[in-house]
């Protein structure tokens, strides 16, 4: 997919007002509309069940880990996802408020069954140390 920069992918982002703003909260209630939600915009993008499947896991998944480790599980914070189709790659964006960490310790290191799922089925991650996490997959025609 190609080496992809910070401001490209701020830009990407930012075109398609597609957003949706959870607490930092575990549970149904809370994951159930992001999964739907993600499903939707991915299927809308022309990915089969599948594919949208796979979005929709490491979505969560990192949704997930910015609840329990950006926000601490403090539902005064926010989680942040937004989307978008950028040529034939769709992205996820997922924000919280925490101070950000570096992907690429936790790309490296074992033991973090989840991250590997996620990584094992989408494209590409990004971050760039702060509190944002991409992540692409690419729509096969």
């Amino acid at each position: 997919m190609g080496n992809i920069e910070r401001l490209d992918l701020e830009k990407i982002t930012s075109q398609d007002h597609n957003s949706l703003e959870i607490i930092s909260k575990l549970g149904e209630n809370n994951l159930c509309p992001v999964e739907t939600w993600i499903l939707d915009r991915s299927k809308d993008c022309g990915f089969n069940c599948k594919d949208a499947e796979d979005i929709k896991w490491a979505a969560i998944e990192f949704v997930t880990n910015a609840i329990k480790h950006g926000n601490e599980m403090d539902s005064s914070k926010k989680v942040r996802l937004h989307t978008t189709k950028y040529q034939n790659v769709f992205y996820v964006a997922v924000e919280d408020e925490g101070k950000g960490f570096d992907l690429e310790y936790y790309r490296i290191s074992a033991g973090r069954p989840g991250l590997n799922v996620s990584w094992a089925t989408t494209d590409d991650f990004y971050n760039f140390g702060d509190n944002v996490v991409y992540l692409a997959k690419t729509l096969k025609e």
